[in-house]
């Protein structure tokens, strides 16, 4: 047994590394990050009323490997998308969900129509998401977002993410696995 020395300035010797299974409930174990500035897949709608409810992903995605089945994740998600909606007395609602690698609905707040856009013919804006998930298992688990977009009222437009009128944005997740 080697003894663990602190000494004045902070300095640990004895102890090498700490082990996952040693952390106290709500310690961060692991933290992976991924970004995207690619222009995502375009979802459209050329009716009024149509529901479009088939998601499209953002290009935003990322991947972690729990070190226990226990823990949880805390997924943080800064996305960017590009709302045009052809004209500027429309209306339009989006929707942008958090899902798996299998595409499984993980969650979209508040609500499948989460966002909606009255007149106003283009803008650029961030969706800020945080989730805390129990992915249950200690194999590799993606995340990824995506999204669909729909008019409401007559007129046809589209969704984008990191676009901005030509522009490239960026848009950033978090993954940080918690001790349970």
């Amino acid at each position: 047994i080697m003894a663990i020395t602190i000494n004045g300035s902070g300095s640990v010797t004895g102890l090498t590394s700490l082990p996952d299974t040693a952390m106290a409930d709500g310690s961060v174990i692991q933290v992976v990050t991924a970004s995207t500035s690619t222009e995502g897949t375009v979802s459209n709608s050329t009716t009024a009323g149509n529901t479009n409810g088939t998601l499209v992903d953002s290009g935003l995605t990322a991947t972690i490997t729990p070190a226990s089945a226990s823990n949880k994740v805390l997924v943080l998600v800064h996305q960017q998308f590009w709302l045009d909606n052809g004209s500027d007395n429309s209306q339009s609602q989006i929707s942008i969900v958090l899902r798996d690698g299998s595409n499984n609905n993980l969650v979209s707040a508040p609500g499948w129509d989460q966002l909606r856009f009255k007149d106003i013919k283009a803008n650029a804006e961030y969706f800020d998401l945080s989730y805390l998930h129990s992915p249950n298992t200690d194999s590799a688990f993606t995340y990824k977002m995506s999204y669909c977009y729909w008019y409401i009222s007559s007129g046809s437009g589209s969704l984008k993410s990191q676009y901005d009128n030509g522009a490239s944005r960026a848009s950033y997740i978090t993954l940080m696995e918690v001790a349970q």
